[in-house]
């Protein structure tokens, strides 16, 4: 709710905290959503936690090993495009 409106709707957002890329990742794009591995979720979602230091600790590239990269169409680019097609991998010319 904003804030002083206790009565208002509730406004529901979200938002993506990136980070630097890893060295998999790195050649496409120099920087990569953090990724928060079940392990770290209690004490991100801990609204007690008041230890900023290890919060952002958390706040580091994934492991390449949690990925796996393959060439897809310049159809992901338009946020118009959204079908299963956008994940198919394709042939490099």
């Amino acid at each position: 709710r904003p804030p002083g409106e206790p009565d208002a709707d509730l406004v529901r957002t979200c938002t993506i905290i990136t980070t630097e890329a890893n060295s998999l990742l790195a050649p496409i794009h120099h920087r990569m959503p953090v990724v928060l591995g079940p392990a770290s979720w209690d004490r991100w979602l801990d609204r007690s936690n008041q230890d900023t230091d290890g919060i952002l600790s958390l706040l580091v590239p994934a492991p390449s090993s949690d990925f796996v990269v393959y060439p897809v169409s310049t159809r992901v680019n338009k946020a118009a495009n959204d079908d299963p097609g956008l994940l198919d991998p394709i042939e490099v010319p």
